[in-house]
């Protein structure tokens, strides 16, 4: 318990430093005129990942004990990081644009990103996707270890045990599947012959056009990185409410409750959903 309650202080201690990130990096996001599409598309992202690190906020001591100890450190994981990714692509921007007379910045290659520029932003943006399923998953399940004691029976119990488990097994396999995306995507940018024959990847100078490559496959190596984390995540969190105890007004004989699923009880478990999960979608491949 002791070891938890440090890491959820630890937690409490990145989050100011990362929302202050997220705010900077928008910031200069915003200050770009002329900014290709895939830079809106990281703007709009940056939004929503701010809201996901403020919610670890109203994450309590108890919660925090229920989620465990290794649920507190991925959580710890994912914000760092955030921050990372955030530091990273300020810095890219130093190099990709120009600052004007009236202190606005302009893109350096007018209407085009760039192939390995695009690469490297486009994974940037799914690394900081995952982070902000990783997060709000974790927050969502911080708030079922505190509402067990509202359930009136040990078959309301289980339902939601079972729809929660269903969430993360959904949440585990679109990860699963990115990560294969993004492996086939390494394997590709590796084996290019000539990297000038990427469409829109001519830069202006090789050195330039070294550093894109170099950051595009950096990036997709820590976005993959990322990925896995989310899917052992959720395999934590699914250990964390697999023995959840009934409290409240639930009848006298009620004691735990394990919840078994099938005659394996463990790996992906799957059932039926009839609602969408929110935030599943990490992103999409050409």
């Amino acid at each position: 318990m002791a070891e938890t309650l440090a890491t959820a202080a630890a937690i409490v201690g990145l989050i100011v430093p990362t929302l202050h990130g997220i705010r900077l990096l928008t910031d200069d996001l915003n200050n770009v005129i002329n900014a290709p599409r895939v830079i809106q598309r990281l703007t709009d992202e940056l939004q929503s990942v701010h809201l996901s690190v403020a919610c670890l906020k109203e994450i309590d001591e108890a919660q925090w004990k229920a989620l465990g100890e290794k649920v507190a450190e991925q959580s710890k994981r994912a914000l760092t990081t955030c921050t990372k990714a955030c530091d990273e692509v300020r810095g890219d921007l130093q190099r990709w644009t120009r600052r004007s007379k009236d202190g606005q910045r302009s893109w350096r290659e007018r209407a085009n990103v760039g192939f390995f520029k695009e690469k490297r932003i486009t994974a940037m943006l799914e690394q900081l996707q995952s982070c902000k399923i990783s997060l709000n998953t974790v927050a969502s399940t911080a708030s079922f270890h505190s509402s067990t004691r509202n359930f009136r029976s040990t078959e309301d119990l289980k339902a939601q045990l079972l729809a929660r488990q269903q969430e993360m097994n959904e949440i585990a396999v679109v990860a699963d599947g990115q990560a294969t995306s993004v492996e086939q995507s390494l394997g590709v940018l590796r084996i290019a012959e000539k990297p000038e024959e990427q469409p829109g990847s001519r830069a202006e100078n090789p050195e330039d056009l070294e550093e894109d490559i170099e950051g595009a496959e950096m990036a997709m190596e820590d976005e993959l990185l990322t990925l896995k984390a989310l899917r052992g995540l959720m395999e934590e969190l699914k250990a964390s409410i697999a023995l959840t105890k009934v409290e409240g007004n639930a009848p006298p004989k009620a004691g735990s409750v394990q919840v078994n699923f099938g005659d394996h009880n463990h790996g992906a478990q799957f059932g039926t959903n009839h609602g969408p999960i929110g935030g599943i979608q990490i992103g999409q491949r050409g």
